[in-house]
């Protein structure tokens, strides 16, 4: 039996730590007791009253220091994916750019001229463009919601 370990036992059949073994006397401590000292009973008196269970407890490890040394590896997994959302995240920024572009030679060309072909032209480049923006982003999302939520689950 590995100690620490959680018993029932006793006068009231509560609940006793059972921390190890001195010979035939077991030290235990009553979280009840509020003097909270352990105290060394004969293994016999608790053997009468034990019911039977019996709760194991493993001491919890030391925590390392924490530092981005173990995410590196969960991201380093889903790499091929998180490029992708960069690539994507990149063209949005670029067609962010095609926009104000658009716009600056409508006020240039088709406005200051008076020319009614170019307008209908850059409208529909500017209508495309918002198009491509749209999909690209909830393509985006889509992809990066799905990597965030595979990289939770392997954390």
């Amino acid at each position: 039996m590995k100690q620490p370990c959680l018993s029932k036992g006793g006068k009231e059949q509560e609940w006793i730590v059972v921390y190890g073994m001195k010979g035939n006397r077991l030290i235990i401590a009553n979280p009840t007791n509020l003097s909270q000292t352990c105290e060394s009973v004969p293994q016999k008196m608790l053997e009468e009253s034990w019911d039977g269970q019996l709760w194991q407890v493993e001491p919890i490890q030391k925590q390392e220091k924490f530092n981005l040394s173990w995410f590196v590896p969960a991201i380093w997994r889903y790499r091929k994916l998180l490029a992708e959302v960069l690539l994507l995240s990149f063209a949005l920024q670029l067609l962010g750019l095609a926009t104000p572009i658009i716009t600056q030679f409508i006020i240039d060309r088709a406005l200051v001229y008076g020319n009614r072909g170019t307008l209908d032209v850059m409208a529909i480049a500017l209508l495309i463009v918002a198009l491509f923006e749209a999909t690209l982003g909830i393509l985006r999302l889509f992809i990066f919601t799905h990597t965030a939520n595979r990289l939770d689950l392997s954390l």
